[in-house]
């Protein structure tokens, strides 16, 4: 088993997912119960502690490094340079009663371990299992475990890998299922549906699926055409430095006379103009699969060049993979609401599409308000794409259209729900209006506080956000979360408040089932000054509360990778100008994260959104996630004079913005049940989006956003 650490980073965040700096903490890392430290307040404590909710203090907040913590970094580092020496005298440093002893006890096994494909290294196992079962159902022992049932599975140990395997808390682990499904194989089980899946999972796979591919391959359970297919996934999806990598893997395990070339596969995705163009006229059957390839890159810079030679020269393409480049001219034009891009998905059969291409399909006949199609586009997707809340909504929109309103009202019946876009609309095509559930009649008691203040996993949750190091704390939460009951849930959430870790509240509070509290779900700290700041620009205070939430998760320092900060995630070159045109003087990008600063930067600069993209919130927020001139762009290009918003939203060509517009939306109306008291309406929020022109930006008015995806 190889020495790969116990913590990996997480993928890259997007332009609106912060990865920030810890919040605040305090020095002393008191037993369950003790009596709470006394301290001032930070704002985001402040302002989380006038929900009433927040009464009983945990005893743990995140505030500086305490004695022990720097050592914790020190073992980790070690460990992840192999340095044994010093890793022991890190080690050395912290108590064996801390709640980190998970991590150093996997450590020190794993730097100490003999390789495991060793006699030696297999009998040491029992010291692993040991561990394993010592910490059950810990986030250390599940990476752990990740890691052993990869290499069980490498070396077929298979009744070894099935009793480890069942021991795993996360199944949904995709490694680990595909070293299961690969298991299964060797069971002679057929696993042909789960292997399709993963063949055509559109980003990287993890090591263990390579590990089943490659297996399965070498087993001749999958050929050629497959990874060919893997490798079309991959280049449909962008993915191109993989698909040379998945490409490479094929070339060498591939007879000379298939004429398998790297410099090929290059030019295809490269050059795929000059690849087409010097295609032979008897081509190889795998020429022409690398054309396919170059076809799909071509749809998307110039899809009219790409129709002119399918046009001409489809049929010399196996009519599977003639379907497919019909789906990739379909796609790529969909995005930008091309007017043949309809045409160009029907020229193909429906069966080549991918999932994505699928929906686009859907998304190009909801633009067109053409119903019966847009039933006949859902039921071509996959089932889980059709069993997803998003194309369960518009089947039943569809069925109620067609003439079938039962079958319709059932669906609606079935998603309602106040928390989220589809079920809010829900909620108003059964006539009703949107109200937020009450807050639990019996209060969380202080006990119920403290137990999880005495939970070793929060624990270590806590100091990993106590040493700056959040996708470890995040990740120690959130597998903490499994398993919970709504109570626990919440509980989890009032402590996480408590600890200046809003996110996390949200995430803990969204998880509950059938006992909500959305002052939790929906925290509003900095109240009195949102409301008047909010106030002060003329924009609504729920709108600010709404778009705060899908921000940054009222983190403060919130920073992304591209470089938008503080509470509403302004960029410099944004605030600057922000700055100017409402007269502050000598504004420093240093304000930016200021909470005042922020928040009057912030509701200006939606306010001017606003008023450019005529009083629209589905305009406004993309306008302020994706930048305002796209937005302005694609109303021009309706067919209608005017569309609903919700059918806008869900046809924004940006996945992050679609999801973005579609979150800060249904936030707004739980906020302003969550302020106002009184029933709402998602509907007349979203209005209708009017194709007409929109007055030409002046000035440097919508810098934020423009060139973020």
């Amino acid at each position: 088993m190889s020495r790969m650490p116990l913590i990996v980073p997480l993928p890259h965040p997007t332009p609106n997912t912060p990865f920030v700096s810890a919040a605040a903490c305090v020095c002393a890392l008191p037993h369950a119960g003790a009596a709470a430290p006394k301290r001032n307040a930070s704002p985001v404590r402040k302002g989380l502690m006038t929900l009433a909710v927040l009464g009983a203090f945990s005893g743990l907040t995140p505030a500086c490094a305490q004695a022990g913590d720097e050592a914790i970094l020190s073992a980790r580092d070690a460990f992840r340079n192999s340095d044994i020496g010093a890793f022991e005298k890190a080690a050395a440093r912290i108590s064996p009663d801390s709640p980190m002893s998970p991590y150093i006890e996997f450590w020190r096994y794993r730097l100490k371990q003999p390789d495991s494909r060793t006699p030696e290294g297999i009998e040491k196992e029992s010291e692993l299992e040991y561990l394993l079962n010592l910490h059950a159902n810990t986030w250390p022992a599940e990476l752990t475990r990740r890691d052993f049932l990869l290499s069980l599975a490498k070396r077929g140990d298979w009744a070894k890998f099935n009793k480890q395997f069942a021991l795993l808390v996360d199944k949904t682990d995709m490694g680990s299922q595909c070293l299961d499904t690969l298991g299964q194989s060797v069971a002679g089980k057929d696993v042909t549906t789960a292997v399709q899946n993963v063949m055509s999972h559109p980003k990287e796979l993890p090591e263990g699926c390579i590990v089943m591919g490659e297996q399965l391959h070498e087993a001749g359970k999958i050929g050629h055409r497959d990874i060919m297919r893997r490798i079309q996934v991959l280049v449909e999806n962008g993915n191109n430095s993989n698909a040379t990598r998945v490409y490479g893997y094929l070339h060498n395990r591939t007879p000379k006379d298939v004429g398998t070339d790297p410099k090929l596969l290059e030019t295809a995705i490269e050059k795929p103009a000059k690849y087409l163009k010097d295609l032979p006229s008897r081509a190889s059957s795998h020429r022409l699969e690398l054309a396919a390839l170059a076809l799909s890159r071509l749809s998307r810079t110039e899809p009219e060049d790409a129709a002119d030679w399918m046009q001409k020269n489809a049929s010399r393409l196996e009519p599977e993979t003639a379907s497919w480049v019909w789906s990739q001219l379909g796609l790529f034009s969909a995005r930008k609401w091309h007017p043949d891009a309809i045409t160009w998905f029907q020229n193909g059969k429906h069966e080549q599409r991918s999932k994505d291409a699928g929906e686009w399909y859907v998304r190009l006949q909801l633009l067109r308000k053409d119903w019966p199609e847009v039933l006949k586009g859902i039921s071509w997707l996959p089932a889980d794409a059709q069993n997803e809340t998003t194309w369960r909504y518009w089947q039943a929109r569809a069925r109620a259209q067609t003439g079938d309103a039962a079958g319709a009202r059932q669906i609606f019946t079935q998603l309602a729900n106040p928390f989220s876009f589809y079920g809010q609309l829900s909620i108003e095509d059964l006539g009703q209006t949107i109200m937020m559930p009450p807050p639990p009649k019996q209060a969380l008691a202080p006990h119920e506080i403290q137990q999880i203040a005495a939970t070793p996993a929060f624990q270590r949750a806590l100091i990993w956000y106590r040493l700056n190091q959040r996708t470890e704390g995040f990740r120690e939460f959130n597998f903490s979360l499994t398993g919970m009951n709504d109570r626990q849930l919440l509980a989890a959430a009032q402590w996480a408040a408590q600890n200046d870790l809003p996110d996390r509240a949200i995430a803990a509070a969204d998880r509950t089932q059938q006992l909500h509290d959305i002052r939790l779900r929906y925290l509003t700290p900095f109240k009195d000054n949102l409301i008047e700041t909010a106030g002060s620009a003329g924009v609504e205070a729920a709108w600010v509360y709404g778009l705060i939430r899908q921000e940054s998760r009222f983190i403060t320092s919130a920073k992304s990778t591209v470089g938008a900060s503080g509470l509403m995630q302004l960029m410099p070159e944004t605030a600057k100008m922000v700055a100017r045109k409402i007269g502050i003087t000598g504004f420093d990008n240093k304000q930016v994260n200021d909470i005042s600063t922020n928040l009057k930067l912030g509701t200006s600069y939606l306010r001017m959104l606003h008023e450019q993209l005529d009083g629209s919130i589905v305009l406004a927020s993309a306008g302020y996630n994706a930048g305002p001139g796209r937005p302005r762009n694609w109303r021009t290009k309706l067919n209608f004079p005017s569309i609903e918003g919700e059918i806008f939203a869900e046809a924004i060509p940006f996945t992050e913005t679609r999801d973005y517009v579609k979150k800060v939306s249904s936030n707004t109306v739980a906020y302003a049940h969550l302020l106002d008291g009184k029933p709402q309406s998602l509907k007349q929020r979203l209005g209708s989006i009017s194709s007409q022109s929109l007055k030409a930006t002046t000035d440097g008015e919508v810098a934020q956003g423009d060139n973020n995806q």
